[in-house]
């Protein structure tokens, strides 16, 4: 029998991924080499969400108590800036970088 074949890192393209487990029926794989996350597979067309129907006004809304807290880690981050560029991925609604404008 043969050994099933781990999907590639979509990252780094060398290192096979180490299950980590399940969400949603969805393996997940931590990268053999850098530790990032991601899925063994995707769902299919058919069965995943479409952003425009995900996001809605009703679930747009950042909690104050978020907001709060985003604004102390944010400012922490002005030491480290050489460049003024803050990168935000997949965050949500884009909060982070909303409050990062904020805070200059």
């Amino acid at each position: 029998m043969q050994e099933e074949k781990r999907p590639m890192c979509p990252a780094c393209h060398k290192a096979a991924g180490k299950e980590i487990g399940v969400k949603n029926g969805f393996p997940m794989l931590s990268c053999r080499n850098y530790g990032s996350l991601f899925f063994s597979r995707l769902p299919g067309s058919g069965v995943a969400e479409d952003y425009d129907e995900y996001y809605t006004d009703s679930n747009l809304k950042v909690p104050e108590f978020n907001l709060k807290i985003l604004d102390e880690i944010i400012g922490g981050f002005q030491p480290h800036y050489s460049n003024g560029r803050l990168l935000d991925i997949r965050f949500g609604v884009g909060t982070v970088l909303e409050v990062a404008e904020k805070e200059g």
